[in-house]
């Protein structure tokens, strides 16, 4: 459940919110970002589970519910503490990945890249609250204040993954130069993974 259902809501969120979606179920309907999120839970369900028929259904499951636009589930809420929910959530998913093949898993890596773009245009408020700006609008952050007030400082995406994420992330070989440089390419307006 925590890699497929939680993964998979922590990995697409920041992406989507990029682009100005509101509901889980909107994403769902957008191909492109649908498509995003198969590619990153074909990243993820070969590391579950040795029961990767058990892994595939439930995530057919995961995608029905996604789908259901009743639940009405919105995105800014499951935003809420994304870096440590990412960290619990699909950094697992994206170390396995790479002891297994001595690669990134590039949707794993696109999820965290758009999570730190997300951040990085972090703004802080007079109330003391934080907004995001993206070029579709802005989003309400809610998250541990030393993560926001990084990027609100003016402070780096490299000092911001190599001060609040484990070394046994940021020591993989090139990790760190490449989600800085999705996150360049992502703020300036190219849409990675879709």
């Amino acid at each position: 459940k925590v890699r497929i259902l939680n993964g998979a809501h922590t990995g697409m969120v920041p992406m989507v919110l990029w682009y100005g979606k509101t509901f889980v179920a909107d994403a769902m309907a957008d191909p492109k970002t649908r498509a995003f999120l198969m590619k990153a839970l074909a990243e993820i369900i070969p590391y579950v589970s040795p029961r990767t028929e058990d892994t595939e259904r439930f995530a057919g499951e995961v995608l029905v519910r996604f789908e259901n636009s009743y639940l009405n589930h919105s995105l800014v809420s499951i935003l809420l503490n994304s870096v440590s929910k990412w960290q619990a959530r699909n950094m697992p998913s994206l170390l396995d990945y790479y002891i297994d093949r001595a690669e990134l898993a590039p949707y794993l890596t696109y999820g965290l890249s758009y999570l730190v773009a997300l951040y990085s245009t972090a703004q802080r408020l007079e109330d003391g609250s934080y907004i995001a700006k993206t070029p579709a609008g802005e989003v309400k952050l809610s998250d541990e204040e030393k993560y926001l007030a990084h990027f609100a400082s003016g402070k780096s995406v490299k000092a911001f993954l190599l001060d609040f994420f484990p070394t046994e992330l940021t020591a993989i070989p090139g990790l760190v130069d490449l989600v800085t440089e999705q996150v360049i390419r992502i703020r300036g307006g190219e849409e990675l993974g879709l």
